[in-house]
């Protein structure tokens, strides 16, 4: 009796393991090929998600919208940023607000009102003009060193928060 008991409990042991392990292949593929997870330490993108937080977003985004969070390349760094100009198109800012085409834009996901230098820019095919939602503590497309950001160096389109947990949610 005591040797089935001891197999029983060894066959469970192993049968766990390898859910486990299932489990754990099956993240590590969800995290490089269709999820990503990614580490914001910065408050250039507050109030929408706040600094220190953990976004968590798709892979390759296809068919890129206006008001999208985009995780990016810059140098040896992954960025956070929205998507205020789309390929093509001239972005002014003047007045404290942004412009597409003459358009102006939405931004009531703003922290604050925007102070900085008037400009125009524009945005070449196949690259996005990005802002962060604090304006006035973001390095982002107005600065020189950053420009726009080409397609390629997209990673992924941020969907939601996951930590900390006071501010999980979708972001919009």
């Amino acid at each position: 009796m005591k040797i089935k008991r001891k197999r029983h409990w060894i066959f469970a042991t192993l049968a766990q393991l390898g859910i486990l392990a299932a489990v754990v292949a099956a993240v590590f593929l969800l995290n490089t090929r269709v999820l990503q997870v990614v580490f914001v330490p910065t408050g250039s993108m507050e109030p929408t998600i706040h600094s220190r937080s953990l976004a968590a977003g798709f892979r390759n985004p296809k068919d890129l919208k206006r008001y999208d969070i985009l995780t990016f390349w810059q140098g040896d760094a992954i960025l956070v940023k929205r998507v205020l100009g789309l390929p093509g198109e001239t972005i002014d800012i003047r007045d404290g607000h942004v412009f597409a085409d003459g358009k102006r834009l939405r931004e009531d996901f703003c922290k604050e009102p925007m102070e900085t230098v008037d400009g125009t820019w524009q945005v070449p095919e196949e690259s996005y003009f990005v802002m962060g939602d604090n304006r006035n503590t973001s390095a982002d497309s107005r600065d020189n060193r950053l420009g726009p950001v080409d397609e390629r160096y997209i990673l992924g389109k941020a969907i939601c928060t996951i930590l900390p947990f006071q501010h999980v949610g979708l972001v919009h």
